[in-house]
């Protein structure tokens, strides 16, 4: 799940416009309103991760808290994500 975890944060970081290191998602992980990461920067890390992962993430039905990176990361790997090797 470390590839997985990795490809995420720098997914959010891109989402952010940089705002936000991936580096600094990854040590901190947790809320990513308390990161820095704004609420659009969050709406175009869950069209990434789609995009990405080939998941569809329903917003509607709360399987996972869109605001937390790991609840996230545990989310898509669940879903079967996995992030491409090298």
């Amino acid at each position: 799940m470390t590839a997985l975890r990795e490809r995420v944060a720098e997914l959010t970081s891109e989402a952010s416009d940089g705002d936000v290191t991936a580096d600094e998602i990854l040590v901190h992980g947790g809320s990513l309103i308390a990161l820095g990461v704004s609420s659009l920067a969050t709406m175009r890390l869950i069209a990434a991760v789609e995009v990405e992962f080939g998941v569809e993430l329903d917003l509607d039905t709360l399987a996972f808290d869109p605001d937390d990176f790991d609840d996230l990361v545990r989310h898509l790997a669940e879903r079967g994500a996995r992030a491409a090797d090298g």
